[in-house]
């Protein structure tokens, strides 16, 4: 019983010290997977050391040991710093007993140590409190705000077996996770079951106590101790910063600010590249306008030279062409003088010009409004010619509507037509031989064509084809009912005969008898009657 009790308190311890550890190792963005080996080669414990401490270890370690000797090597540098400078006391365990491995106890006594050196709550009443009674008095201090809870019992209190201080603690790590008041203190095995899940939940503290068992008040105290360290721990890290999530939240900004720099660093180097193309493209073009500038000079010069000779023969020009006009100013002045008497003449031939252009040019105007007049005449019955056109062809096209409404009436009408006649003819063709099944029959042999060969004629000509069997049809009908009006009056003729006879012989036969055989022969008949 001792040793399956021992067995799960050693279970308890691995879970609790394999949490703790991996809370600080995340820090660094490690972890481990087992306690008893993962501080095997070194590697992990010396980043304990830093992370606990917040100290760098100078001392040269192999940071990927494959053999040995290095991977005690790495743990012996870690526990003597430990010693020397964090001034732990009383470390059992050896480099050899780390890289073994294979003794769990002394694992964990040592992580004991480490938790008790270096996460201890500070002491409220002076030194010389133990490790339990700061942590009970941290509890005390973190929950003050709660009137309903006493810790006067220690780890053994009531606040503990109920849940409540669990419930407390949990409220105070994360407002809003759990209402506080709705959970009743005689409820205490649901209590303690809500505050353990929600502790894993919300705060990523192991399960390490029975929910059941605390609430029986069955949990050892160091149990007790231990689960409380870790929440001691997590409230420290959240006040810190340093818990996992802020830590990969703030590596994951790292990550992106260091993606941005090496994009805009890309960026620069691709603005440098294009700088000194630009830079080689500038030096060209600076040389070609060097040597146009100075091909343009070389033509200033050239063309001063020649602006220098246009101007001087321009005022030699200029002296002749002057000369030349008070020349001809001079003849002109005789000109005038000649031509003062032509131009009266000229006067009176423009002042007729321009009567006559008068005249001409009311003409004109008349021309002008009577071909306006007659143009508008001809666009007013353009107009009605265009509107009677639209009209006509508004009408044609409306007669064409009709008449394809008309086909296809008469198209439909045509087929059922065709169908019955052509099975009406059949049908009285067989009547007249059932009629003139009694006498001696001659079949006329008229034929009545088929009616696919006719459905393609024109509607005119199927109109035509019907017309033609009909009126046959009806001319035969017509000799046949003459032939039975004919038979009819002669056999009406014969039996009046007949009859006319034997009225005449009955009054013969009863002139010659005896009265009292005529009285019979009375008697007989008004009997009949």
């Amino acid at each position: 019983m001792a040793t399956a009790a021992a067995k799960k308190w050693e279970e308890v311890q691995k879970k609790a010290f394999t949490h703790w550890v991996n809370s600080q190792l995340a820090k660094r963005n490690e972890s481990i997977d087992d306690l008893e080996t993962g501080f095997s080669t070194g590697v992990q414990l010396i980043t304990l050391v830093e992370v606990l401490s917040g100290q760098k270890i100078t001392t040269k370690w192999t940071k990927k040991p494959k053999l040995k000797v290095h991977k005690i090597t790495n743990c012996f540098i870690a526990l003597k710093f430990l010693t020397e400078e964090c001034q732990v006391k009383g470390l059992t365990i050896s480099a050899e007993d780390i890289v073994n491995a294979d003794r769990l106890s002394l694992i964990l006594g040592f992580c004991w140590m480490l938790l008790r050196h270096f996460q201890e709550p500070a002491p409220t009443t002076g030194k010389g409190t133990s490790f339990e009674q700061n942590l009970l008095n941290w509890i005390k201090e973190t929950l003050s705000g709660y009137k309903d809870l006493n810790f006067d019992s220690g780890f053994k209190s009531e606040s503990f077996t109920n849940g409540k201080a669990l419930l407390a603690m949990l409220n105070e790590y994360s407002p809003g996770a759990v209402d506080y008041n709705a959970h009743p203190a005689s409820n205490k095995a649901k209590n303690c079951e809500v505050g353990l899940t929600l502790s894993e939940e919300k705060a990523k503290i192991p399960i390490l106590i029975d929910p059941l068992e605390l609430a029986d008040g069955k949990v050892d105290e160091k149990n007790m101790v231990l689960y409380f360290s870790l929440w001691y721990n997590a409230f420290k890290e959240q006040q810190s910063g340093d818990s996992r999530e802020s830590l990969l939240r703030k590596i994951k900004e790292l990550e992106e600010k260091l993606r941005l720099l090496i994009a805009e660093n890309e960026a620069l180097k691709a603005a440098k590249q294009n700088l000194d193309l630009s830079t080689v493209d500038l030096r060209t073009k600076l040389k070609t306008e060097t040597d146009e500038k100075t091909t343009y000079v070389n033509s200033k010069n050239d063309l001063e030279g020649k602006i220098k000779h246009l101007n001087d023969t321009y005022h030699a020009e200029k002296a002749a062409l002057e000369k030349q006009i008070a020349e001809l100013q001079a003849n002109l002045q005789g000109l005038k003088s000649k031509q003062s008497g032509q131009t009266t003449a000229l006067q009176n031939q423009k002042d007729e010009l321009a009567r006559e252009r008068d005249a001409i040019r009311e003409e004109l105007k008349k021309t002008k409004d009577q071909l306006q007049k007659e143009n508008e005449e001809l666009q007013a019955k353009n107009d009605e010619l265009l509107a009677n056109v639209n009209r006509t062809k508004k009408l044609k096209e409306e007669l064409e509507a009709l008449m394809k409404k008309q086909d296809a009436a008469n198209a439909s009408t045509i087929n059922v037509l065709r169908k019955h006649l052509l099975r009406h003819a059949k049908d009285m063709q067989s009547w007249r031989v059932l009629l003139e099944s009694d006498r001696e029959y001659v079949d006329d042999k008229v034929k009545i064509p088929d009616e696919a060969p006719i459905a393609k004629l024109p509607f005119a000509d199927q109109i035509d084809a019907l017309d033609a069997v009909a009126v046959t049809e009806n001319r035969l009908l017509e000799a046949l009912l003459r032939d039975r009006e004919r038979e009819v009056v002669e056999v009406v003729s014969v039996n009046m005969g007949k009859k006319k006879k034997r009225i005449k012989k009955g009054a013969e036969l009863e002139s010659e008898a005896p009265p009292s055989a005529r009285s019979a022969g009375t008697a007989k008949k008004t009997s009949k009657k």
